[in-house]
């Protein structure tokens, strides 16, 4: 044990003269670029030297690695990909096969219709709640009294009362109802703004729908504020 101590207490005061010495070393520092060969940029730093080496060796070792996966390639390896990707700006792409015919066109035409009026009808019955629940409640901002009866048991009482203190009791209970209130509007707004979206993407499916139907062709017009009319001929049907 004591021999054990003895070689501790050794190691730590050599560790610590070796702390007092590294606090008194000097520290060099990394000159800078001199005057006469400032056209040449900056001084390179150590600490430069090891990020463009750690990047180097990275880039050395992602190439050794490719190689080797080249050299242990199968050569009778076939994939369908490598006759239909294409090369195009250097980046390798797939053409997608979307050569339907109409009748698979019309089908998925249909079925994106057919989601549309969904979720719009969703909307419509969320808004008819939402209408039924702030049925009634004012409107924050908008016509809100501030009328209150108080009772006091004097006519000193009733004299010194001040009705900004008697306000501010029930003052938190109406702030939240206005927040709840608020809030429920908002919300309004926004189920009425999708809905409304939804109603002109679904006008638009139906438009792609018609024109993908068996029969005259449509005559396409514009109108004056830009937007596009299509006009069938009138056929009389069974």
């Amino acid at each position: 044990i004591d021999l054990w101590f003895s070689h501790f207490e050794d190691h730590m005061s050599s560790s610590a003269f070796r702390n007092a010495a590294k606090s008194r070393r000097r520290s060099h520092k990394e000159r800078h670029q001199p005057y006469s060969r400032r056209k040449l940029g900056l001084l390179e730093k150590h600490k430069d030297y090891v990020l463009r080496a750690r990047d180097y060796h990275r880039k050395q070792d992602q190439l050794k690695l490719l190689k080797e996966k080249a050299s242990n390639r199968n050569p009778d390896e076939f994939y369908f990909k490598m006759i239909n990707t294409k090369l195009k700006d250097g980046q390798h792409f797939q053409p997608t096969n979307d050569n339907f015919s109409p009748d698979e066109l019309k089908l998925m035409k249909s079925q994106d219709l057919t989601y549309t009026l969904m979720k719009k009808s969703q909307e419509a019955k969320k808004i008819a709640k939402l209408q039924s629940c702030l049925h009634g409640i004012k409107k924050p901002g908008a016509g809100r009294s501030n009328q209150h009866i108080v009772f006091v048991d004097s006519e000193k009482e009733a004299a010194e009362f001040e009705p900004v203190k008697s306000e501010k009791k029930s003052r938190p209970v109406e702030e939240e109802l206005e927040k709840e209130t608020a809030a429920g509007y908002r919300e309004l707004k926004k189920r009425a703004s999708r809905e409304r979206q939804l109603s002109r993407v679904a006008e638009q499916q139906q438009l792609r729908k018609h024109l993908l139907e068996k029969g005259g062709k449509a005559r396409k017009t514009t109108c004056d504020d830009g937007r596009v009319v299509y006009k069938w001929r009138k056929q009389r049907r069974r």
